[in-house]
Parts: C-alpha cells; structure tokens; sequence
C-alpha cells in the first residue's frame, strides 16, 4: 500500500479540492492510501473531502507559515507512514518541501493557476520561493501546457502536464422536468434565452466584462438572461456594476448552487470570460454536459476548445466581442452540434480515467517502482 498525503489550503469545495477529492476517492481502496491536509477546515463541516471516508487532517492555520502547523505535518507523515507528498498550492508547496526533506520522500506540486509564477508586487516573494525550491522537488505538474511557459528552464524529465478531468455521472441523470422548472425560475417565465456561467467572483474571472456584454446586447433589442453561479469577494461591485449597466433584471447572481448539472442542462450557451484559466474544470463541466461554448482565448482555454469545432474563442476582456460572439452563436443553428462535439473532446481528453491513470504512472515513477514509465501515454 503507497501512502500518499494531498496538501491543500481548505477543505472547502471549489475547483482544485475537486480535482484532490477525484484523485483521492478513485485511488481510494486500491494500490494506494490517500489522505488529505489542510490548514485549515473553517466552514467546511459538510465538505464531501470530510464526508467521503478519506484520512483527513488540518494544520489549524490560515495563509501563514507556522512552524508548529510545520512540526504537526511532519509528525503526521511519520505516525501515517506516508511516503510521497503532493501539494496543490505555493503555502503548501512550502510546508510540503519542509516535511519532504526532512522525512527524505519525494515532493510533487501541481500548478493550477499563473499566479504561483507572478513577479507582482505582492506575490514577489512567495513567486520567488517557487523557483528557487524548484530544483528540490521530485516533479511539477501543470494544468495546461501554456503553464509550462514559466518554468522551461527546468529539466524536461521534471515537467508533465496532466490536464484536469471530470465525471460525466452527474450530468447524465439530470431530468427534464427539474430543468424546465429552474429555467422558469431564471427567466422569471419569460421566453427569453439563457445563457450563464459557473464561476469563482474574483477580478480574473471576468464577470465583469460579461455583465458589460450584456449591456451591449440589450442595447440592441435581444432579450436574454445570464445566471452567474458562484460567490467571491467581488459579489457587491458586480451587484452594483449591473445595476450601473442597467442590466439587473437580465443578470443573476446565484452565488453558491449545488444544482450546477441542472444549471448547466438550462443553458442555451455556456461562457467562461475569463482574463486568465489554467485549465478550468467549469469549462470541462460544460464539454462534459454538451453545452455550446464561448471562453476566451486565454490560458489554456485554447487547449480545451478549438475555435468554431468544441466552442468559440474570443479575446479576454473584451466586451463587444463577447457580445458579438453570443448573438452569433445564438443564432448558429448548429450550436448543439458543437456541444456534442464538445463532449467528444472531453471524453477523449479530459475524463477523469485519463487524469488519474496518468497521476498513478506519475506517482509510481517518482517512487522509483516502474522504472522509466510515460505519464504522457
């Protein structure tokens, strides 16, 4: 039995804890033992990495270092006899090379996101951390291949990418009958289209830009309505943006929905207008639900959807060409074509089979148990 321990920042639900939790629960009661830490379990009593039956562990910290939430890792480690770490984020790629030294078992990270590369400001000294603890870590798996772009200096033999995948099983039991009544309950009964998107409220996401399309398309006569499903700190400004844009009555913000399969089922257009993605597992949800799709050229958006074959791509942060691209797609009479054309791609590239038996071989060559093994087959 290999013991591998998944580091991540909460247990709260979102986007990088369901790739841990997928990687976790399929590996589950096979060749391997996962178990989950987090450094923090704040509001997440229902949280299905505490529900499903994994080891799970928190270091009792926020986004700081603490040398004790350090010593009680490592203490876990031993008492677990854990014997690979896998970290999802820079903080705890940070606590995860500590204990992975000092036990002597090998450390992966897995880069979800630019921002563990940003020279900003603010990010300049963890960004920093990073690469210099680079050549101390097993191996670095990206999210995309546009996130291999920051670190090519390193050994190719060091870098995988491995893409993000998804279950198919919750969008194939959606029913009708609940579909119709949520559409209802968005357009407010009336016969408009519904479009939407699932998304976390922070700047680069571009809500933003989506609610400023929206005005656009208003203004020429087209009667539609967006749903915003998610929350974050921007929830007020982008209230408010709306309301400034005049388009409150056509964008909902849902906040937080655990009906997101039946959400998906109503639209009639998926949109992810995002400045920036890795590779976003909301827009694999939407491949795998058969959504048309627009996203914008950004990230590794391009590697999921090909232009006018599995979606549409517009350029980020652009509000007349999301517009633009909307109307036409509504138009479009072979949109569901591509929806399913979509779904194609996703089970070919980015189902949830195809993730984790790439991590296995990963995971297996990094402990040196069969020998030189292609994660990229």
């Amino acid at each position: 039995m290999i013991r591998i321990l998944y580091l991540t920042k909460t247990l709260q639900w979102h986007s990088i804890n369901k790739v841990v939790f997928t990687l976790a629960q399929q590996l589950q009661g096979g060749l391997f033992e996962p178990h989950v830490c987090a450094l923090s379990d704040e509001d997440a009593k229902d949280s299905p990495l505490r529900t499903c039956g994994l080891p799970v562990t928190a270091l009792g910290v926020q986004s700081r270092f603490s040398s004790a939430a350090l010593h009680k890792l490592i203490a876990y480690c031993r008492a677990q006899k854990i014997q690979l770490i896998h970290a999802h984020y820079p903080l705890l790629h940070f606590y995860g090379l500590a204990a992975a030294r000092a036990l002597r078992i090998p450390l992966l990270f897995t880069s979800h996101d630019d921002d563990n590369w940003s020279l900003r400001l603010n990010r300049f000294a963890p960004t920093l951390f990073m690469y210099g603890s680079l050549p101390f870590t097993r191996h670095v798996i990206t999210v995309s291949q546009e996130l291999q772009r920051h670190i090519k200096w390193q050994p190719a033999h060091k870098i995988t990418t491995i893409y993000n995948g998804v279950d198919l099983s919750a969008y194939q039991n959606v029913r009708a009958c609940e579909v119709e009544t949520l559409r209802q309950e968005l357009t407010e009964g009336k016969a408009v289209a519904l479009i939407g998107t699932v998304t976390r409220l922070f700047q680069k996401k571009g809500v933003d830009v989506l609610i400023k399309a929206m005005r656009i398309i208003k203004a020429r006569g087209q009667n539609l309505c967006a749903a915003i499903v998610g929350d974050g700190p921007l929830r007020e400004e982008y209230e408010r943006l709306a309301r400034a844009e005049g388009v409150e009555a056509q964008v909902k913000l849902l906040g937080f929905r655990e009906d997101v399969p039946q959400i998906l089922a109503a639209l009639e257009i998926f949109v992810l207008p995002s400045l920036w993605e890795g590779n976003s597992i909301a827009l694999l949800e939407a491949m795998a639900a058969a959504k048309p799709i627009i996203a914008t050229r950004a990230g590794g958006n391009p590697e999921a959807i090909t232009d006018g074959e599995t979606g549409w791509l517009v350029p980020p942060n652009d509000p007349a060409a999301l517009a633009e691209k909307i109307s036409a797609v509504l138009a479009n009479e072979h949109r569901a074509q591509i929806g399913m054309n979509a779904r194609e791609h996703w089970r070919t590239n980015f189902s949830v089979a195809a993730m984790v038996t790439k991590y296995q071989k990963l995971y297996l060559h990094c402990l040196g148990l069969n020998g030189e093994a292609d994660v990229f087959e």
